[in-house]
């Protein structure tokens, strides 16, 4: 397996209606990545990130406030189920700031264009029975859960380069 690392904002809050969704249907999340919507992927192998890559996205992201934002709906890309958040204006916009300053790292490395669609991750199959499953079992937490209000104010840089995923440094948004 070739080291990753991701830069993400964790949703706490989706986890006790998607938790056990994601552990099943999502195989990061039993490799220690939280429910989150991710600001860029992939990022700079582990090894290579260094002192001045993180004093840049110390920068790049004191230069973004904090912001209030819901997951509001379930859909779907082709193979995924997902819980889309509004403002998406908000994550694209930190995304884009991100990439300014590493435009070598275009998100998903390039393979969706410029403009990702932000969203977090339920669960996702190439077997068309297992996404149906994944979006009958989603179906009633949604009723109950959505919208789920969250707040992004930090931004956490995770790698995989030791086996499971973990937080190597997080970030602020906005100035203290």
């Amino acid at each position: 397996m070739n080291a990753e690392s991701v830069l993400l904002i964790e949703v706490p809050e989706a986890e006790p209606f998607i938790g056990d969704l994601r552990m099943r249907y999502d195989p990061v999340a039993s490799q220690g990545v939280p429910a989150h919507i991710t600001v860029l992927f992939p990022f700079k192998t582990p090894h290579l990130i260094n002192k001045e890559d993180l004093d840049a996205l110390t920068q790049v992201f004191a230069d973004v406030a904090p912001f209030d934002f819901q997951l509001v709906r379930a859909d779907t890309f082709p193979g995924v189920w997902y819980l889309a958040p509004e403002p998406a204006t908000a994550f694209k916009a930190l995304t884009r700031a991100v990439v300014a300053r590493f435009p070598e790292y275009p998100p998903y490395g390039g393979a969706h264009g410029e403009d990702s669609t932000p969203h977090l991750t339920v669960g996702h199959s190439a077997d068309p029975a297992i996404l149906a499953a994944i979006g009958a079992e989603l179906a009633p937490s949604c009723e109950a859960a959505l919208p789920i209000r969250s707040r992004a104010t930090i931004v956490l840089l995770m790698d995989n380069a030791d086996g499971p995923w973990v937080v190597r440094r997080s970030f602020a948004l906005g100035r203290a």
